[in-house]
C-alpha cells in the first residue's frame, strides 16, 4: 500500500495527509474510529471512569475494544486471574482502585484483536503505545537498563536515532497532532503485527527481536523470520505461589497460627492460646507432629491457654534443642514458670514442657524477656529484657547466666555479628554495640524512633526495623562506623521481615496485609511482590529460594526465582555485540 520510507533523522518525520487519505488507510485495516458505525459508537459511549488508574491505548489511531490488563506475572499475556478492562472512545480504559493496587508493580498490557500486543510502564498520561512498548522491552531484555524505565529511555536515545524522548515517555501523539498521520508509527505497528505472527505464544520475545532489528537497520520497517532467545533482566527475583497449601491444626478453630521458626530441616508453626505447635518437614512440606507445647504448671491443672504464652522460639537442630521464651499474657496471673526454657527436638517430634518442671540447667526464671538470638558458633544465647537488662547464657546450660548487663532503658531486640566479635542491642531509640569478649559497650547510634527488630545482614551491615513505622534502615557496622547507608520507605507499616540465607534478598510483610514484597538487599529495590488470599501473620525463608508464609489457619509455600545478580560488564558487552550490531 505504501512504498518503504527509510528514516535516518534524530526526530520522527510527520507527514500531513488529507482526511481522504486517512479514510483510504482506514479501509486498508487502520484502527481509525468510524463515526458512522452505530455499534462502535455505542461501545465508545459506554466508557466509565473508575476510581483507579485510567489511560489510553493508541497506535495508528485510538484503539477501541482492546483488552487491557496488569501483567502481574510478566508473561506478555492477559491471563484470566489478572485484572482487565476494555478500551472505549478515544482508546480510554479505567480500573478500580482495588485492581490498581493489586497491579501497581506490574506493566500494563493491551491485547489488540489477536493481531499484536502493546505495553507500557506507568507514565504521566498512562498512555500505551508502540513506543512505550519498546521501552518495556528494554526494561525486560536490555542489561544496561536493568528494569528501570528512565535508564531504558536514555539507552535507546543514546544508541539509536529512531526515537524521540517525548514518544518514549508516553506522549499522546494523536492528541498533539490530530490532523496528521505519522508514517513511522504506521510502519512500526505493521512490523509489530508481522513479528507477532512468528510466534504468538512468545509475545515478549518477538518484540525483543523486532527492536533489535529496528535499531540494527535504523528503520521502522523490518521482517522477523526466526527468533533469538533473550535473557530477561526485568525481575532479579520473582516471588510465586508454589500451589502447595497446608492446613494448620487449629484445635477446634480457637488457635490461630501467629509465628514461624525455620531451619533447613524443620519448620515449627506456633498457634495462639494453647501454644499449639505444628512441626513440618522443611524439605517436602509434610506435617510431622501437632501438640500443645505448654502443659500447665507441674500438672496442677492450669492449661496455660491464656495465662502463659510463648513469645519467641528458636530452633537449633545441630544441638537438637528448641529454645522458648515464656511470658505472662495476663498481668493479674502469677509469674510462676515465666522465663527461658530449653527442650529437646528430634527429626519427628519435640518435648512438651510443664512450667518450671525442668532441671535447672534447662530453665531460668525471668518475667520480661523480649528477644533472643544464638551466636553463629551456637554456644551462646543472648536475650534482651524489658527490665533494662541484657542476659548471656551458655546455650547448653541455663542454670546461671554467663553475664547480666545493666542498661539504661528497656531492650527490644538483640543480634550477633557474623564473626561473633560483637553483639547489638536495640534499646528504646538507640542501637548499642558491645564487645563479645569484654561485654563492654563500644558505640551507640541514636534514632528518632523506637527500635522493633535488629537483623545482621553481613559482616558490614545491620538492618533495623522500627515500631509503628513504614521505614527500614541499614547501618554500616564495618570498623564500627554506625552510618546509615541505605533506607527504604513503604506505603504501610512493616510487620515482619526475613533475610535469605545467602544474604542477597530480604522479604517484608505488612501489618494486616496479604502482601509480601521481595527486595534486593544491595539496593533495597522492590524486585517482586505477591498477594495471598488471607492476611499474613508471619513468614520465613526456608532456603535461598523457598519461603513459608502463614495466615490464621493456612501455610503457603512460595518460590523465589532468579539469580539476584545484576548484569556484569561482560554480559552487557556480549548483548550489545550479539543483538544490536
Amino acid at each position: 500500500m505504501h512504498s518503504k520510507i527509510l528514516i535516518n533523522k534524530k526526530y520522527l518525520q510527520r507527514l500531513t495527509l488529507s482526511f481522504a487519505a486517512i479514510a483510504f488507510l482506514t479501509s486498508c485495516g487502520e484502527e481509525y474510529q468510524s463515526k458512522t458505525n452505530s455499534t462502535t459508537k455505542n461501545i465508545q459511549n459506554s466508557f466509565i471512569k473508575k476510581d483507579g488508574l485510567s489511560g489510553q491505548v493508541i497506535a495508528k489511531s485510538y484503539i477501541i475494544n482492546a483488552k487491557v490488563c496488569f501483567d502481574v506475572n510478566s508473561n506478555g499475556k492477559c491471563d484470566n486471574n489478572e485484572a482487565s478492562e476494555k478500551t472505549y472512545k478515544d482508546g480510554k480504559f479505567s480500573f478500580s482502585k482495588g485492581d490498581t493496587y493489586l497491579g501497581r508493580y506490574s506493566n500494563l498490557l493491551a491485547e489488540i484483536n489477536n493481531e499484536y500486543i502493546l505495553s507500557s510502564s506507568k507514565n504521566t498520561n498512562n498512555i500505551i503505545s508502540p513506543y512505550t512498548t519498546i521501552v518495556v522491552n528494554e526494561k525486560i531484555f536490555n542489561p544496561y537498563a536493568n528494569n528501570d524505565t528512565y535508564t531504558a529511555i536514555s539507552d535507546l536515545l543514546e544508541n539509536s536515532t529512531l526515537f524521540t524522548e517525548s514518544l518514549l515517555k508516553g506522549e499522546n501523539y494523536i492528541a498533539s497532532n490530530p490532523n496528521t498521520l505519522d508514517i513511522n508509527t504506521n510502519n512500526l505497528v505493521n512490523s509489530l503485527k508481522k513479528s507477532y505472527l512468528v510466534n504468538k505464544n512468545n509475545n515478549l520475545n518477538t518484540i525483543a527481536n523486532l527492536v533489535d532489528e529496528l535499531i540494527k537497520t535504523n528503520n521502522f520497517i523490518v521482517n522477523i523470520n526466526s527468533l533469538k532467545e533473550h535473557k530477561r533482566y526485568d525481575n532479579l527475583y520473582k516471588l510465586e505461589n508454589s500451589g502447595k497449601i497446608l492446613d494448620i491444626d487449629s484445635q477446634d478453630g480457637n488457635q490461630r497460627a501467629i509465628s514461624i521458626e525455620v531451619d533447613s530441616n524443620r519448620t515449627i508453626v506456633r498457634s495462639k492460646w494453647n501454644n499449639r505447635l505444628t512441626l513440618l518437614d522443611s524439605n517436602d512440606n509434610s506435617k510431622l507432629m501437632v501438640k500443645n507445647y505448654l502443659d500447665g504448671n507441674r500438672g496442677d491443672g492450669s492449661s496455660g491457654a491464656s495465662e502463659k504464652i510463648i513469645t519467641k522460639l528458636l530452633l537449633n537442630f545441630d544441638q537438637s534443642s528448641l529454645y522458648s521464651i515464656i511470658n505472662d499474657n495476663q498481668k493479674s496471673q502469677s509469674t510462676h514458670g515465666l522465663g527461658l526454657y530449653k527442650s529437646n527436638i528430634s527429626k519427628n517430634s519435640f518435648d512438651s514442657l510443664k512450667y518450671n518442671s525442668f532441671e535447672n540447667k534447662n530453665y531460668f526464671f525471668h518475667a520480661s524477656f523480649s528477644d533472643m538470638v544464638l551466636n553463629n558458633a551456637n554456644n551462646k544465647i543472648l536475650l534482651s529484657s524489658k527490665e533494662n537488662k541484657i542476659f548471656i547464657f551458655d546455650s547448653s546450660d541455663f542454670s546461671m547466666p554467663l553475664s547480666i548487663i545493666n542498661i539504661n532503658s528497656p531492650s527490644s531486640s538483640v543480634a550477633y555479628s557474623l564473626d561473633d566479635k560483637y553483639f547489638f542491642t536495640g534499646n528504646n531509640t538507640s542501637v548499642n554495640i558491645y564487645s563479645s569478649t569484654t561485654n563492654q559497650i563500644i558505640k551507640t547510634h541514636n534514632f528518632s524512633k523506637r527500635i522493633k527488630k535488629l537483623l545482621t545482614i553481613n559482616e558490614k551491615e545491620l538492618l533495623i526495623i522500627f515500631n509503628d513505622s513504614k521505614e527500614i534502615k541499614i547501618l554500616d557496622i564495618s570498623n564500627l562506623n554506625t552510618t546509615v547507608v541505605r533506607s527504604k520507605l513503604f506505603e504501610q507499616d512493616i510487620d515482619n521481615i526475613s533475610i535469605s540465607p545467602d544474604k542477597k534478598n530480604l522479604s517484608i510483610s505488612f501489618v494486616k496485609s496479604k502482601n509480601i514484597k521481595s527486595l534486593l538487599i544491595s539496593k533495597l529495590s522492590v524486585s517482586s511482590s505477591i498477594t495471598l488470599a488471607k492476611n499474613i501473620n508471619d513468614f520465613k525463608f526456608i532456603n535461598n529460594t523457598k519461603l513459608i508464609a502463614i495466615s490464621d489457619f493456612k501455610a503457603y509455600y512460595l518460590n523465589l526465582n532468579g539469580d539476584g545478580l545484576e548484569p556484569s560488564s561482560s554480559e552487557k558487552t556480549i548483548w550489545r555485540n550479539s543483538y544490536r550490531k
